[in-house]
Parts: C-alpha cells; sequence; structure tokens
C-alpha cells in the first residue's frame, strides 16, 4: 500500500476489514464510496460500506472475527440476518465505522453479487461491485433517500464509461426510469 494511504482510516479500514473477511472465506462486495472511489472520483465518508453474504447462525463467527479489535454487537448482527438489513462494527483504533450490509434476495442482489470481482486497490486485494450495478444500486438508494449525493454519484460513475444497455435494462425493469433521467442531468 503506498505510504501516503498507510495514515488514512477509511483505507486501513477497508483493508483490514477485507483481509479478515477473506480470511474466514466470507463472501462479500464493498460498494458505496469505497466502490466510488475506485472506479470514479474519491468522496471519502466517515465509513465504508460492505454487503456480506450471512445467513442465521453466522453471528457469532462473524463477531468474533471482528470484536478484538471493533465494536461490535452479536445482537445487532443477528436481527440484521434476521430483517435482511445492516449493521456496524467500529475499528477501535481508526475510529472508523463498517457498515456492514446483508445481502438482500431479490433477483437484482443475487445477479450483483454474483457479478462482484476482485480488483487491486492501492495495494491489496478486495472483492468490490462492478461499476453497472454500482449505477444501479446508487440509483435505488436515491429513489428511497432522495439524495442529491447518489445522483451525482450516478452521473460521475456514468461519465467515466460502462455497459449502459445493462443498466438501461435494471433501469426499465426496477422503474428507475425518473431517477435514471434526473442522474443524466444533474449538475
Amino acid at each position: 500500500m503506498d505510504s501516503h494511504l498507510t495514515s488514512n482510516p477509511q483505507y486501513i479500514v477497508v483493508h483490514d476489514a477485507c483481509a479478515r473477511l477473506d480470511s474466514a472465506g466470507i463472501r462479500y462486495m464493498v460498494t458505496g464510496s469505497m466502490a466510488l472511489c475506485y472506479f470514479a472520483e474519491p468522496r471519502f465518508t466517515r465509513d465504508v460500506d460492505i454487503i456480506v453474504d450471512l445467513e442465521s447462525g453466522d453471528e457469532k463467527a462473524f463477531v468474533r472475527l471482528f470484536e478484538a479489535e471493533y465494536y461490535i454487537s452479536e445482537d445487532a448482527v443477528r436481527n440484521a440476518i434476521q430483517k435482511r438489513s445492516m449493521f456496524n462494527a467500529l475499528h477501535l483504533k481508526e475510529a472508523f465505522k463498517v457498515d456492514f450490509i446483508i445481502r438482500k434476495k431479490s433477483i437484482f442482489n443475487h445477479i450483483e453479487f454474483a457479478r462482484r470481482k476482485y480488483v487491486d486497490f492501492n495495494g491489496f486485494n478486495m472483492s468490490i461491485i462492478s461499476k453497472e450495478d454500482l449505477i444501479v444500486a446508487k440509483m435505488l438508494w436515491a429513489k428511497e433517500s432522495f439524495s442529491d449525493t447518489q445522483l451525482r454519484d450516478v452521473r460521475s460513475l456514468l461519465s467515466t464509461g460502462c455497459d449502459i444497455d445493462y443498466v438501461k435494462n435494471w433501469v426499465k425493469s426496477l422503474n428507475l426510469d425518473s431517477i435514471f433521467e434526473r442522474a443524466q442531468r444533474y449538475e
């Protein structure tokens, strides 16, 4: 890892979290602003988003994997698995949060997870969402949250080139037409 990145809590924590997940054989993919940094432009936040493939009964082992250096609640993990929602873990030394999102069961979520790939990101390998699926996911988030930040991110990702036919198919399938149009016009 580049020396200027070794002091950045965002990179330190994503590297650590991904290494732990890989060592335990837990299927995951980085998404959100960290994936945006890989595909388009840096947008630093105080957390990193990681989609994990966990099922009921995985919570104890997952907590053991992180508890030495993170604040993490087994009850929160269990609840998130049951509700297919999210929980977080706070890196104690870096005071940086990881939002773990339990993989949902929709067709889109199944396909986006199957399309994840390992990439070299600043000197370490991590599993990451595809650019096209990140675009669709950000439009879904924008639809729910009315977030201008998500629209700006979609526009930024679109400007770097992508498989636009794939994106448009999901736009139509998920009724994201108005969000897609707004993102393309976003300034």
